[in-house]
């Protein structure tokens, strides 16, 4: 059977892989090369996946993130690991199950791939621009360089976030042509924005903060807190932190939303000055800022200031209003409705020899290796689903 995967991706990659181990595959590529966006991820170390269990794993997920326990079971988050461990390429668990090349390279996981695509027709600068369709069945494809019919067509082309990348949802296009139905498309893993005048005024811009306490405020009521990196940047709030709260931001963009750094957990006034209380828990530029005249007595600081610079100190709010468009977005959140495809083969329910894997379904978990694992996982079972043809 010949298999056309659109899109070099981690899931076409994968699909491809596994494709190819008993059919015809031809890999179309919009890029100059493979996996330009997976180069990018964990700043270049690319967070693999998390190592939990299936459960744990869909627990920390979206509700619709369900439709995929078949496929994790089939291929599960140790399976991906034990894959790339026995490329050559040796996996290092870090904080919170993260899981990371021991190289520190993105590279790394790709080279794995790329070698395991040997069998595979690899056509780069190759656009897919439209189905072709005989009998109400697809048969082949309308690329920039002409037509490509197959057999069996998987669908691979990422979301809408980092468009330069490839991701521009030219296949939420390709799916809707198809009578598939897109959910609401909006970015996770995105900085946030703020007008607050800490920001507007461009003071702070690249202050930095390592492993603290980051929370989410609803209508004045905390909802969520993290520990983790923190930057102010030029528009509002970035980092590690905060792209891991900003999908639950979002959903909450409709009501007043603050977040709260907390430079320090607590803090006592034991010493002899200010300035010798606060010295060395933050960035002098943002203690500067927060505390004036710290070279005053403590026992000269009335009570009710002290209390107001501790606040400072332990809650600073800044005012959301919004996050930075999807495609500034690491992450597509919404995507295929999963209810119009086959959990076991990703395959279309309209359309038996199309099926539809990786950013363009519906199904997204939090930052921390769930949406490579999504990914990858997808793109496996798509490329093992031929086989029940």
């Amino acid at each position: 059977m010949k298999v056309i995967v659109i899109g070099g991706g981690p899931s076409g990659m994968m699909a491809s892989i596994k494709a190819s181990e008993n059919h015809e595959v031809i890999l179309l590529e919009k890029n100059n090369r493979l996996g330009v966006k997976l180069l990018m991820t964990g700043n270049g170390r690319c967070n693999v996946t998390n190592n939990k269990d299936v459960n744990s794993f869909i627990s920390e997920c979206s509700k619709s993130t369900r439709f995929m326990y078949y496929s994790l079971t089939e291929f599960s988050t140790k399976d991906l690991i034990n894959y790339f461990n026995s490329k050559g390429c040796p996996l290092i668990e870090e904080e919170n199950n993260k899981m990371f090349p021991k190289s520190n390279k993105a590279s790394s996981i790709l080279n794995v791939l790329e070698k395991d695509l040997s069998k595979v027709d690899i056509r780069y600068n190759h656009e897919v621009l439209d189905w072709i369709i005989k009998d109400n069945k697809v048969v082949g494809v309308s690329t920039n360089k002409g037509d490509i019919f197959g057999d069996y067509f998987i669908c691979a082309t990422g979301g809408l976030s980092y468009p330069k990348t490839g991701s521009d949802g030219k296949g939420y296009e390709l799916a809707k042509k198809l009578g598939h139905t897109i959910t609401n498309l909006y970015g996770i893993e995105v900085a946030l924005v703020s007008n607050d005048e800490i920001i507007l005024s461009k003071e702070l811009m690249g202050t930095s903060f390592n492993n603290i306490k980051v929370s989410v405020v609803v209508n004045d009521k905390v909802k969520k807190s993290i520990k983790g990196d923190l930057i102010i940047t030029h528009f509002g709030l970035s980092g590690p932190a905060i792209l891991e709260l900003s999908a639950f931001v979002r959903k909450n963009l409709n009501k007043k939303v603050d977040i709260i750094i907390s430079t320090v957990d607590d803090i006592e006034f034991d010493k002899k000055t200010l300035g010798m209380c606060i010295k060395g828990i933050a960035s002098k530029r943002w203690l500067d800022y927060l505390i004036e005249d710290q070279n005053r007595n403590i026992s000269e600081i009335s009570k009710k200031d002290l209390n107001i610079i501790k606040e400072k100190l332990t809650s600073f709010k800044v005012n959301i209003v919004d996050t930075l468009p999807i495609d500034k977005a690491t992450v597509t959140s919404g995507g295929i409705k999963t209810s119009e495809l086959d959990p076991r083969t990703m395959r279309s329910k309209f359309h038996g020899n199309v099926c539809f894997c990786g950013e363009l379904i519906d199904v997204q978990g939090p930052i921390g290796g769930y949406n490579l694992t999504l990914a990858f996982t997808s793109g496996y079972i798509s490329g093992k689903g031929i086989d029940f043809c």
